[in-house]
């Protein structure tokens, strides 16, 4: 057995730094750290100040964007009072006042459609060349709107705001019926507008220049309260998409395309209107059924046994819903056609092959149905328009 290393003591050997001890910091490194410590406690005031600095910017964007929401909420508020107060004044104006005013706007009316139907022959009448002279007399991507709010088709007056272009001496040496007019253009189509007025005259649609048939457009007429309505039911952060889409019926949305709930806004917020609401559809509806019975080659709409239908649509049958349809237009009246393409001939299921005469009856129908006019607000004058404008095209 070994015994323990010369030297004497036994256990474990200490290396040289156990041996020494701690070591105490050396004044130079402690005139160090004196020295750095201001400039540590400069720095984190720094950082700090940053800190609160972005968290100020922060504030402020908060507060900036709580007052745009502010301000757009009270500028469809005050919107919605300017169209509640226009009703109001309707509703409380004489009745030999409203007669004789009507009488005022019908002489103007019908002369504004012979001349806005006089401008349309006379470029139906074009041939294929000078149709493409006229579009190129235009400079359509100047004039294109970006995003165009409101209707801009024949008939409809547009926002004051909306920048209107001359039309240039080449179109009007050839087609002088520009000549009084200016316009403006949304997508590919141009819309000739009168500056005194600001009402649509005539648009010049993709189809007609380039020689292909135009697609039936979804169309979508909303009243000034109706459209007051739909901007609230808006979410202040809705972003706008900035994309341009010809939306035809039929036609296929890019998959990309984000959509919104919007009907779920609307009823969400308006849900307690509804029975009100359905309430005078099923009124308008009445009225018209017992005023357009066994009037012309109507087919009116059947209820159903134990059915007590809200009215969403009013949608007669008739020969030529086209012919009556230009009717009630020139009359200042909007139809709808719901829908004159059936769905198995649309675009978008042609892949399936279904070809005409696969659904007879649903054909059919496609080639009578027209929608008349039925929403909340509509006025005791406005149905007895309708109604009378009917019976006179069947007289």
């Amino acid at each position: 057995m070994r015994g323990p290393p010369a030297g004497g003591a036994s256990g474990p050997r200490m290396g040289p730094v156990e041996r020494q001890g701690p070591r105490a910091a050396s004044p130079g490194r402690v005139e160090q750290n004196r020295r750095a410590e201001p400039q540590r406690v400069n720095r984190d005031r720094q950082q700090a100040t940053q800190r609160q600095q972005h968290r100020n910017v922060q504030e402020e964007r908060s507060r900036a964007e709580r007052q745009r929401s502010t301000n757009r909420n009270a500028e469809r508020a005050q919107e919605r009072r300017k169209v509640e107060e226009q009703q109001r004044r309707s509703a409380q104006t004489p009745a030999g006042s409203g007669n004789r005013q009507a009488t005022e706007r019908n002489a103007g009316g019908d002369q504004l459609t012979r001349r806005r139907e006089e401008i349309r022959q006379a470029r139906t009448r074009l041939g294929p060349a000078d149709r493409q002279r006229l579009h190129a007399g235009f400079d359509v991507g100047r004039a294109r709107l970006a995003n165009a709010k409101f209707d801009w088709h024949v008939g409809h007056r547009v926002p004051r705001n909306v920048h209107l272009y001359p039309v240039s001496r080449d179109v009007i040496s050839f087609f002088p019926y520009y000549s009084d007019y200016s316009y403006f253009a949304v997508g590919e189509d141009i819309c000739i507008v009168d500056p005194r007025t600001y009402e649509v005259v005539d648009v010049i649609d993709e189809g007609y220049y380039r020689g292909a048939p135009r697609p039936d457009i979804a169309r979508l007429t909303l009243s000034g309260s109706q459209i007051a309505l739909a901007r609230d039911s808006l979410p202040p952060d809705l972003l706008d998409s900035g994309l341009r889409l010809r939306l035809a019926l039929g036609a296929e949305i890019p998959r990309d395309v984000p959509l919104h709930e919007f009907q779920a806004l609307v009823l969400d917020r308006k849900l307690p209107l509804m029975d009100e609401w359905n309430a005078q559809r099923r009124s308008i509806a009445a009225e018209y059924t017992t005023a357009l019975a066994q009037v012309g080659d109507l087919v009116l709409p059947p209820v159903a046994a134990d059915s007590d239908p809200v009215w969403h649509l009013y949608v007669v049958q008739t020969a030529d819903p086209v012919a009556l349809a230009d009717h009630l237009e020139r009359r200042g009246i909007a139809t709808g056609r719901h829908y004159p393409m059936p769905i198995h001939l649309s675009p978008a299921y042609e892949r399936l092959g279904h070809g005409r005469g696969a659904f007879p009856v649903t054909e059919r129908l496609a080639d009578r149905l027209l929608s008349l006019p039925v929403f909340p607000g509509m006025r005791e004058d406005e149905i007895l328009a309708v109604t009378e404008a009917i019976a006179d095209y069947f007289a």
